[in-house]
């Protein structure tokens, strides 16, 4: 991806990386000269209705579109399946997290992996949904929620961001705090015992 910024131009690295199951996840990595790195995904959702299926399938065509498009390209690298674990050093080095899911009632509140392992990584996260993501990434200041039809706004959040190296990081931490102090196993077990007792 180019974003094209007065006479300049930055090019944006990063990863896209989509679900395969049972612990395993897709990453295809593509870089360009710039130092900056972006993360994006696509998530499988379950197809619980005709509507979800449909978005699950124009997901898989969005995935094997980048595919297709990339073959020959020195600048895209697809991995293939690889355990979570090595997929977190990638994720750590990135500059944002990017979770680019439709703006619907369903995916409004949505959990994805991915927003707690960016926030564990110290990693600033820009999404697209209305719902509670994007009410905690206001709470927290760890991130922007921009519209998914609108690609000026997640350039402009992308640019900042690459811009303002010591406030991303600023961001990061904020999201890194935020997960530790609220998203803690052993805090959602005390929530978890106390909502049950009462």
């Amino acid at each position: 991806h180019r974003v094209i910024r007065g006479q300049g131009q930055m090019c944006i690295r990063g990863i896209f990386g989509w679900c395969g199951g049972r612990g395993m996840s897709r990453a295809a990595p593509f870089s360009g000269p710039a130092r900056s790195s972006v993360t994006g995904g696509y998530h499988r959702a379950p197809a619980t209705n005709r509507g979800a299926k449909q978005r699950l399938d124009r997901r898989r065509q969005q995935k094997e579109k980048i595919m297709k498009k990339s073959e020959g390209l020195d600048t895209i690298i697809f991995l293939g399946l690889m355990p979570k674990i090595e997929l977190i050093n990638y994720l750590k080095n990135a500059l944002v997290s990017l979770i680019p899911l439709d703006d619907t009632p369903m995916l409004s509140t949505s959990s994805p992996n991915k927003l707690f392992e960016s926030m564990a990584a110290a990693v600033p996260v820009i999404q697209t949904t209305n719902g509670w993501i994007k009410e905690m990434l206001e709470k927290s200041h760890s991130g922007f929620t921009v519209s998914p039809t609108n690609e000026n706004e997640l350039f402009d959040q992308l640019i900042f961001l690459a811009d303002n190296e010591i406030e991303s990081k600023e961001i990061g931490k904020r999201g890194f705090e935020f997960a530790r102090s609220n998203f803690d196993k052993n805090i959602l077990a005390e929530v978890m015992i106390k909502a049950i007792e009462n």
